[in-house]
């Protein structure tokens, strides 16, 4: 039954506690608004919410209700096809001027204050490095940059420069496709012997 209620009886100090998907989702959307506060040095009012195209009204009316809980008012709500297009600017008319600069005016203790999406990107990666650097127990000072296949050169050296002014040593910037490649270890010719000596 598709519009039952789904709920788990979860450990809790006095006893049992009964929770839905949509009390474990907010916990998740909270802590990821947390951290993204912390990034970007403000609070985070709006979102736009990415979901599985095959997701019905009623799973995208529960995620959307999740987001408002967690106090962000929800633009829109897109399909992942649809925010892949974004991404690629494949929603971009033609002519359109990619060298033209972009900022964003935002609001600051002491007013509006100007960012790029570079200065957005930097703090970014300063998080994901210091959360990485926890993690692993030592510090991170070099990185290989997995970028889109249609990132343009421009692109790609705003994504190394950001990595940079994180204070990293950037090897190598590769394409997805590249990465997915070694990843899956489709780089190496068949019949490759990981144990024969290299001369």
């Amino acid at each position: 039954n598709e519009s039952a209620p789904v709920e788990f009886a979860v450990p809790a100090q006095d006893g049992v506690r009964v929770v839905t998907p949509q009390d474990v989702g907010l916990e998740v959307v909270k802590t990821m608004v947390e951290s993204a506060n912390q990034g970007m040095g403000y609070d985070l009012h709006q979102a736009v919410i990415c979901v599985p195209a095959k997701f019905t009204s009623a799973q995208r009316r529960a995620t959307q209700e999740i987001f408002e809980r967690a106090g962000l008012k929800v633009l829109r709500v897109m399909e992942e096809p649809s925010a892949a297009a974004v991404a690629y600017d494949l929603h971009k008319p033609p002519g359109w001027n990619e060298s033209a600069p972009v900022e964003f005016a935002v609001p600051a203790q002491d007013g509006v204050r100007v960012v790029t999406p570079q200065d957005v990107g930097l703090e970014v990666v300063k998080t994901m490095v210091e959360s990485a650097n926890q993690g692993m127990g030592y510090d991170l000072h070099q990185a290989v940059i997995c970028v889109p296949a249609k990132f343009t050169s421009a692109q790609r050296r705003a994504t190394q420069e950001i990595f940079e002014r994180a204070g990293l040593k950037v090897l190598r910037v590769m394409e997805e496709p590249s990465a997915a490649a070694v990843a899956y270890d489709l780089h190496k010719p068949p019949g490759w012997n990981e144990s024969a000596p290299v001369e």
